[in-house]
């Protein structure tokens, strides 16, 4: 039987290890308290947030800008998620 782990109150049942374990190496949100990610987030925001919530949401609004196409790829400043790990 898989593990199952908790991500911000939700039960996640994996159903492939090597799935799982690809996407936790690669997917900056799901690492939102490594250190890399965390220094990564303190640089760009100026904020030294500590929470996994905290640190999720100042992700997910460091993406919105490149997701909707306002900032192109060779305008990004600091570090880039792609460089963190």
């Amino acid at each position: 039987m898989m593990k199952s782990e908790k991500y911000f109150g939700i039960i996640v049942l994996p159903t492939m290890d090597f799935v799982k374990e690809s996407e936790k190496a690669t997917n900056p949100f799901l690492q939102v308290l490594e250190p890399d990610i965390v220094e990564a987030i303190r640089t760009h925001t100026g904020l030294a947030l500590s929470t996994q919530s905290a640190n999720f949401e100042a992700l997910r609004n460091w993406k919105i800008p490149f997701k909707e196409g306002l900032v192109s790829d060779d305008l990004k400043e600091g570090p880039t998620l792609s460089s963190m790990g």
